[in-house]
């Protein structure tokens, strides 16, 4: 005789795929097109600026509800960081 066991916990209904996360991975997908497309086979160039700007929009529009924008002198930091990742 065989018995059907079903165990249902209501904390454990979230479901994993939820609209942000589906948005993260096809925007995570995109970047790793965009990165074959910009960078195999080809030499660093302005490639390489595109492809950071891309990633930081990426990952800043994922984590928009952990980080509050303020206007502060810590936005002043970030110009550095720039430029720095653009230069070669």
């Amino acid at each position: 005789m065989e018995s059907n066991v079903t165990v249902s916990n209501e904390n454990t209904k979230e479901n994993i795929l939820n609209r942000e996360n589906v948005l993260l991975l096809i925007g995570s997908l995109m970047l790793g097109v965009l990165f074959d497309i910009l960078f195999y086979g080809k030499p660093l160039g302005v490639s390489y600026p595109i492809f950071i700007l891309a990633f930081y929009v990426i990952m800043l529009w994922n984590s928009r509800k952990l980080i509050v924008f303020e206007l502060n002198f810590g936005w002043f930091l970030s110009i550095p960081i720039l430029m720095l990742s653009f230069a070669l």
